[in-house]
């Protein structure tokens, strides 16, 4: 995400950038079927958005959020 290669220059660009990216993540996992090995977003990919939206949660030090994910992760390690 652009909002990452933002982050150690333009902050405030950089949380724009993170909120617009995780927006799209999170309808994105929405759409996830765990179960279907050939579904566009499977398992895999599901676990790797969630990654990803829990470190832009990490960035905006929304804790709260951050943990949301970690905890699905964790849930999902099975």
């Amino acid at each position: 995400s652009m909002g990452f290669n933002y982050m150690s220059k333009d902050k405030n660009k950089g949380f724009e950038y993170l909120r617009k990216a995780i927006a799209v993540w999170e309808k994105e996992v929405a759409t996830a079927n765990p179960d279907d090995k050939k579904a566009r977003i499977n398992e895999n990919i599901q676990q790797a958005l969630w990654i990803n939206i829990a470190k832009a949660y990490f960035f905006l030090e929304d804790w709260d959020k951050t943990n949301d994910y970690i905890v699905r992760l964790k849930a999902a390690d099975k």
